[in-house]
């Protein structure tokens, strides 16, 4: 195929920046000589958690400030804790009265109490790795 084109230039690119090629060519290799394949798909049509009329936080949740700033623009009595929590805040955002946290790529991640937080590293901890298995399932989770 090179032959086809006038210039041609490689640039090999490092398994660990490139881990979505990586992860189809395993994919690729592991169907050759499948001629059909099927994927099952499950929809819930009824959550597996009881649904909450309302959620109470903590007043002392670092998220109280950054929820009460952006829900009513409310800041600290200090100057300096207000202009920090302005500046901080930009990153937040409020959804159906949860805390969000704009990444770099921007998407939004749901804000955790420290107790929620505790549970859920747990369960990744000492919790079921999925269809994985193996200590090194559970960073990715993260």
């Amino acid at each position: 195929m090179m032959a086809k084109f006038d210039k041609c230039l490689i640039h090999q690119i490092p398994r660990e920046k490139n881990e979505r090629a990586n992860a189809l060519s395993k994919f690729e290799a592991a169907a050759t000589g499948v001629k059909e394949r099927k994927v099952s798909m499950f929809v819930k049509e009824v959550p597996t958690t009881k649904e909450v009329d309302s959620v109470v936080e903590d007043d002392r949740s670092w998220k109280v400030p950054y929820m009460q700033y952006l829900k009513n623009g409310s800041l600290p009595s200090d100057p300096i804790a207000a202009k920090r929590l302005q500046f901080k805040a930009n990153r937040f955002t409020l959804l159906g009265g949860e805390l969000y946290k704009r990444n770099p790529e921007g998407f939004l991640l749901k804000c955790l109490s420290e107790e929620r937080a505790r549970y859920v590293l747990s369960e990744m901890h000492e919790g079921n790795c999925g269809n994985h298995s193996g200590e090194e399932c559970w960073p990715r989770k993260s």
